[in-house]
């Protein structure tokens, strides 16, 4: 009864303790919060009176600016004012500033407000514009100018009635602000700066940037003592500002001097008290509620868990009464319970107790089961152990399976189920124990005959299903799925409507009513992924105990194999008779008896033989008549006797073939017949073993190879004469496939020193020096086979001695740029011919550094040889000129001799520089016409024609390949000699002409009537400065022809004359056509006639 007053009190305690806990918390955070809101409300009111600081700082920082801009002008410039304002960016009045003006005072104006003049304006405009009345008609302007004047300050003037605007502004200003103008160095009164300001923008601007959000504020004028001009705010501050002497404690305001311009204006702030209230209640209410809601929930958990303890304790009382109860039942239960049971430690595996059917099955007395533990008696290792428990927890057992040994020594299989208890404290394990040996026994004995009967099931090569006499499948064996497939099979085997379409429905009923029943073969059309297939099937009965059919197992085959044998056979045997028809060669077939067993058309055809007698199976009459067709009568009949013995007899070996030692099997002849006729046959014959229905027979097959032994002859004497020419051959030839040596004649065999038989065991690798220089030759090999099926280069060679040389090989492949079928080589010494280019490299070179010497003669000749010479001239004239008066006759002669030897001199020189030219300083031989070069060498020569009154004649001439100032020269020298050499009192005629000559060549003749050469000089006139006739017959230097010869050998030609003396000079020379060029022009004119 005491106890449970005493928990009685404790719940009131707790409950009591909690209020008081709670009113303290509340009250506490009540003063706490009331403390934050004032603090809050001081930072955000400082915050707006700063705003409201910067931004009067920023309106006096720009008049202070103007101000010092208009005493540091000399002038006034209004566009140095207008840059000025732009950088002020006064903006567009939404900010509060209307205007910016400096306005300079006028002297003897009648009234203070006429005596200034806008002198500067921000825009530019006059004031008079701005105002609408006359300048400074306020009084406040008035007193602010006076005061700014007298005090040399900024001043703020009061706000005034009538709006001062700004033309075309949506704002007006009520104040402005202003600024004594001073002469910077006399320090004269020059006028003020004002800035027009509009006191409600001005402050929207401040206010709106620093953002209220709660609060609200008011501005008065406190010089002035006026009312509050501008108000802004929410309604409940703004009603706390209007009633601010009344308002209680509660209400959040503040009010603050700030100076402007030397006025004073009060800031009011004020923040709205339901705002602060509401907030401070709010947070009150929540912690009040939070508050009561922990006394609730901590007196109810009290109050729970003295109750609590009161029923436990009660239960407590209660249970270890039945406890005692239950351990004496348990005893009982334990010690009685002819099952074998055991209470295990499963800390330590000790048995705690063990009853006296354990004593009885294990073969212990209790006092020593409880010193042993469980492994002492279970044989499974730990690891079979945990094994065993994680089998029994993956299958939802609550028993397990294990092996215990008894004191006898024997092994026992138990199922053992075990459950946790507490006794005394202590937690154990109750285990019962039962003897499972002789079920497990029976158990594996089961399981193997299952093992057994679904090895021999699975395993079985007939498609097998286990079947209830309903068709449903029980079971499908691997064949069987092999055969429909895994997936095709439906559940029931009367759903297929493979089987149901064969009539299955009725053979599986007859095998339920007890009959083994055969099914014949039936196709299974293809589908569900399975291809058409031919099965035959049994289907037998499984009686149950009682005799009742209650399984039928079908089992098939797969007979598709078989059926399709079955038909490739009767399909070989009508492709055989179609065969022995179409075919042909003659067939006869002959057992042992000598009886015609079969034949074709052909067979009678080929040996002239009347139908009766082959229809009548007569073999001897066969033989006789085919004997009297054969050139050897005898050794036929005795070859065909024996043949067809050897049918009969397959041991025998008269008809083996060498390696054919299998009788048994069928002998094969291979022979020829020639037939009287001359025809030759070629016989062939094999034995077909006798089979337990048929005799042996013998086939033979007779092939009229007449035309095939002419081919053969032909191309026997074909190859004979090809080995002729191919030994004969003059150049080595050699036949590869591969890398490797099939035939060579004679001449490849002597060339590198090796027999034929060596070659064919040697590589093409054997030829060449390294494997290096084998290498590159089958690098380009391979290109050129590969793109064009020819191959020919020279290359370094190796014979079987040693030594070394050069060789030209020309390869191609036997098969269309396949090397595949092989290669063909010529190959061919040219050792020789390398040595003779070499010597004729060295001789070039040789010639080319001549050439380069006399090109350098040439430059000396035309350089250094022709000044001394002009010099000599020169002075012989002048000399001659200058004393020629005073000169005997025989000086002025020598100075002549002189003159004319110097001027000789330099025409030997011009024409061997000339010569030289040709072959140095020629250029590239491209298509020209000869017509127009030989047109250009007549208009060269037109004085020489005109003066020897010669008649010169052009033919067509082609279009040559040619140095074009070459070919010209080459006409001018031969026309000019022509005109040259002719007879005295004769007019010179000259022919030019053209004739074609073989392919691309044209042969040009130059012909006149001159006074001729003699045979003997022909080789004479093209030499270099050789001449026939004396200078004082014809002038000239005798190069002439040498440089016409010069020029005709570059372009690849030949000149040469035929002249007798008296009769005229015809001189040739050929030139190479220009492609496309074997037409002829005519020039010009043909005929060219002294003017």
């Amino acid at each position: 009864m005491i106890g449970r007053m005493w928990q009685r009190l404790a719940v009131v305690g707790v409950a009591v303790f909690c209020l008081v806990l709670t009113v303290v918390a509340w009250r506490y955070d009540a003063i706490t919060g009331a403390r934050v809101v004032n603090l809050e409300f001081e930072r955000g009111a400082r915050r707006i009176e700063r705003g409201l600081m910067e931004r009067i700082h920023h309106l006096e920082t720009t008049v202070r600016a103007a101000q010092g801009f208009v005493e540091g002008l000399d002038v006034l410039d209004g566009e140095a004012w207008e840059s000025f304002a732009r950088r002020l960016d006064l903006g567009s009045g939404a900010n509060g500033v209307v205007g910016l003006a400096f306005y300079r005072l006028e002297k003897g104006a009648a009234r203070d407000g006429d005596a200034y003049v806008v002198a500067l304006a921000a825009p530019k405009q006059r004031l008079s514009s701005l105002l609408g009345r006359p300048v400074f008609g306020a009084p406040a302007v008035l007193q602010a100018i006076r005061e700014a004047r007298a005090s040399d300050e900024l001043v703020l003037s009061g706000r005034f009635e009538g709006p001062l605007r700004r033309a075309g502004a949506p704002v007006a200003a009520d104040m402005v602000m202003v600024a004594p103008v001073r002469d910077p160095n006399s320090g004269t009164y020059r006028g003020v700066v004002a800035l027009g300001l509009s006191s409600t923008l001005l402050l929207d601007s401040v206010f709106g940037r620093t953002g209220l959000d709660g609060y609200a504020v008011a501005v008065s004028d406190a010089t002035a003592g006026a009312a509050p001009f501008y108000k802004a705010g929410s309604p409940e501050a703004l009603g706390l500002l209007a009633a601010e002497d009344t308002a209680d404690d509660a209400a959040l305001h503040q009010s603050s001097a700030v100076v402007v311009g030397g006025r004073v204006w009060r800031l009011a702030v004020a923040q709205g008290e339901t705002l602060t209230a509401g907030r401070l209640a709010m947070h009150g209410r929540v912690e009040l509620a939070a508050g009561l809601a922990f006394t609730l929930v901590m007196t109810l958990a009290t109050w729970l868990l003295v109750t609590r303890r009161m029923r436990a304790e009660k239960l407590a009382a209660q249970m270890t009464e039945a406890l005692k109860e239950s351990e004496e039942r348990y005893r009982m239960l334990f010690a009685g319970n002819k099952a074998v049971e055991l209470v295990i430690d499963p800390s330590d595996g000790r048995i705690v107790e063990a009853n006296a059917a354990a004593e009885r099955f294990y073969g212990w007395p209790a006092a020593q089961l409880t010193r042993m533990a469980i492994g002492d008696i279970n044989t499974l290792s730990p690891a079979e152990v945990a094994e065993e428990m994680r089998r029994a927890e993956e299958e939802s057992r609550t028993e397990f399976v294990f092996r215990h040994r008894t004191a006898s020594g024997a092994v026992r299989d138990v199922e053992v189920c075990s459950g946790p208890i507490v006794v005394q404290g202590r937690r154990l394990l109750y285990s019962i124990v039962h003897d499972i040996t002789q079920r497990r026994e029976a158990e594996r004995a089961l399981r193997d005959s299952e093992i057994r009967f679904r090895s021999l099931f699975e395993q079985s090569p007939w498609a097998t299903l286990v079947l209830r006499p309903d068709g449903v499948i029980r079971r499908a064996n691997a064949a069987w799925r092999a055969l429909r497939g895994a997936a095709a099979a439906p559940s029931n085997l009367l759903d297929d409507p493979q089987f149901a379409a064969h009539g299955f429905v009725d053979l599986l009923g007859r095998a339920g009513a007890g009959e083994s029943v055969e099914v014949p073969a039936v196709l299974l059309e293809a589908g569900g992924g399975v291809a058409a297939q031919w099965v035959r099937a049994f289907l037998y009965p499984v009686r149950d105990a009682s005799g009742t059919v209650d399984e039928v197992i079908l089992m098939a085959e797969d007979i598709t194999e078989r059926v399709r044998a079955e038909r490739e056979l009767a399909y070989r045997h009508r492709l055989l008779a179609t065969h022995l028809e179409t075919t042909p060669d003659g067939v006869v077939i002959l057992d042992g008896a000598w009886r015609i067993a079969g034949f074709n058309r052909r067979f009678a055809e080929m040996w002239n033989l009347a139908p009766d007698l082959l229809s009548g199976g007569d073999g001897e009459a066969l033989l006789f008549s085919m004997r009297s067709a054969v050139e050897a009568p005898a050794a036929f009949e005795a070859r065909m006797r024996a043949l067809t013995s050897a049918a009969v007899d397959p041991d025998s070996d008269s008809d083996q073939l060498p390696g054919d030692a299998d009788g048994a099997v069928g002998t094969a002849t291979w022979d020829e017949i020639t037939m009287a006729d001359g025809r030759v046959f070629e016989a062939f014959s094999r034995v077909v073993p006798p089979t337990e229905d048929e005799p042996a027979r013998r086939v033979w097959f007779y092939r009229d190879i007449s035309e095939r032994k002419r081919l053969e002859e032909r191309l026997r004497r074909a190859l004979d004469e090809q080995d002729a020419m191919f030994n004969s051959a003059g150049e080595g030839i050699a036949f590869l496939r591969g890398d490797r040596f099939v035939r060579a004649n004679r001449v490849f065999s002597e060339l590198f020193g090796y027999s034929a038989t060596e070659l064919t065991q040697r590589s093409a690798a054997d030829m060449f020096p390294d494997t290096a220089g084998h290498d590159r030759f089958l690098a380009a090999v391979r290109a050129a086979l590969e793109t064009s099926g020819r191959y020919t280069g020279e290359h370094r060679m190796r014979r079987k001695d040693g030594s070394l040389f050069w060789c030209r090989t020309n390869g191609a492949t036997l098969e269309h740029h396949s090397t595949r079928g092989g290669t063909i080589w010529l190959v061919e010494d040219i050792t020789e011919r390398r040595e003779a280019d070499r010597r004729l490299e060295e001789l070039l070179g040789d010639l080319e550094r001549s050439n380069a010497e006399l090109q350098q003669f040439a430059y000396v000749a035309s350089h250094d040889l022709q000044e001394p010479l002009r010099m000599v001239s020169s002075y012989m004239g002048l000399l001659e000129k200058r004393h020629g008066g005073v000169l005997p006759e025989d000086a002025k002669e020598y100075i002549g001799f002189a003159v004319d030897g110097a001027h000789r001199m330099q025409g030997l020189i011009n024409d061997l520089l000339q010569y030289s030219r040709v072959g140095t300083q020629g250029k590239p031989l491209e298509p020209r016409d000869a017509a127009k070069a030989a047109q250009a060498a007549l208009d060269n020569l037109s004085i020489a024609v005109a003066e020897a009154a010669a008649e010169v004649s052009v033919g067509p001439l082609p279009r040559v390949m040619a140095d074009e100032g070459q070919l010209v020269r080459l006409f001018q020298n031969l026309i000019g000699n022509a005109l040259k050499y002719h007879k005295a009192g004769v007019a010179p005629c000259v022919s030019v002409s053209a004739a074609p000559q073989e392919a691309g060549i044209w042969r040009f003749s130059v012909a006149d009537n001159g006074i001729g050469i003699d045979p003997k000089h022909f080789d004479r006139v093209f030499m270099i400065f050789q001449r026939l006739h004396g200078r004082d017959e014809y002038s000239g230097t005798g190069v002439g022809l040498a440089i016409c010869k010069k020029i005709v050998e570059r372009h690849g030609g030949r000149i040469w004359l035929e002249s007798e003396p008296g009769d005229g000079t015809t001189v040739h020379f050929t030139l190479r056509a220009a492609e496309g060029g074997a037409g002829t022009t005519r020039p010009a004119e043909d005929v060219l006639e002294p003017a």
